[in-house]
């Protein structure tokens, strides 16, 4: 039972994911899109500390599509900026 509300929690982690870098595009006034942009900065963080954690080896560009970011040259840039635990 318990393996099956972890299951759903990463769905809805995922879900709610998408949609906050999909809202990126549709803020109702030019002025949200500074504090979407935070917040799309947040959760790409957050992400990267998942993926630490979750994978030993991953692809630059799953690493690209896994935080939205538009090519492999971003994902490298990226890393380079976060700071992970050693």
């Amino acid at each position: 039972m318990q393996s099956n509300s972890l299951f759903l929690g990463c769905e809805i982690t995922l879900f709610l994911r998408s949609q906050i870098f999909l809202a990126r595009d549709n803020v109702p006034h030019p002025d949200y899109s500074f504090f979407m942009e935070i917040l799309l900065s947040t959760v790409r963080n957050e992400i990267a500390v998942c993926m630490e954690k979750a994978y030993e080896r991953i692809t630059l560009t799953e690493v690209a599509k896994m935080l939205y970011l538009p090519s492999v040259d971003d994902a490298k840039t990226f890393g380079r900026q976060v700071v992970c635990s050693p």
